[in-house]
């Protein structure tokens, strides 16, 4: 019961589990901050809402590490990652790379 109440508890967990066993392949993929069309207005906006107006913004967590990627860029890498899962199989997790203004 132990094993299967942790895996019930963790779905994560429970798809590793069932994709090892069955030989296919899970892929996680971690979407960051993406800014472009349809954006969540956040700190990039913010800083451009703040230039736009003449005014210097202000960071208030300088040292907090940013992920900002333009969804051009992501959706390439996405579709990259979803593409290379049918090659593979276990679990498998996307590392973004962007070089030179592309993913």
């Amino acid at each position: 019961l132990g094993i299967a109440l942790e895996l019930a508890v963790n779905p994560w967990d429970f798809f590793k589990f069932y994709v090892i066993t069955k030989s296919m392949s899970l892929g996680k993929f971690v979407i960051p901050n993406p800014f472009g069309p349809m954006e969540d207005p956040k700190f990039t906006t913010y800083i451009i809402q703040s230039w736009y107006k003449k005014e210097t913004p202000t960071v208030k967590t300088p040292i907090y590490i940013r992920d900002n990627i333009h969804v051009t860029l992501l959706a390439k890498a996405y579709k990259d990652f979803a593409e290379s899962l049918v090659k593979m199989t276990g679990v498998i997790k996307s590392k973004i790379c962007i070089k030179k203004g592309r993913a």
